[in-house]
């Protein structure tokens, strides 16, 4: 596992990323979203939107402070 003292863990900003998106879909069902983030929490937002392990959510494209990403239904993996 990958740690650095007084900081989160990648499990740990997962599950804040799983909840953060529950909390969209039950406030913002059909809403467009724009979510301005620093990169780790977006890779793991991005992870947990397209059920990817947070393993697998490192191992995606690289994600800057402020980088825009679109999230969309379509491709989304539902296995």
């Amino acid at each position: 596992m990958i740690e650095v003292d007084g900081a989160e863990s990648f499990p740990a900003l997962y599950s804040r990323a799983q909840k953060f998106l529950e909390a969209l879909q039950t406030r913002h069902p059909n809403d467009i979203i724009l979510i301005v983030t620093h990169g780790d929490i977006g890779k793991m937002i991005r992870a947990a939107y397209y059920e990817l392990s947070w393993k697998e959510g490192l191992q995606t494209p690289y994600f800057d402070n402020t980088d825009i990403l679109e999230l969309t239904k379509i491709g989304k993996s539902k296995s």
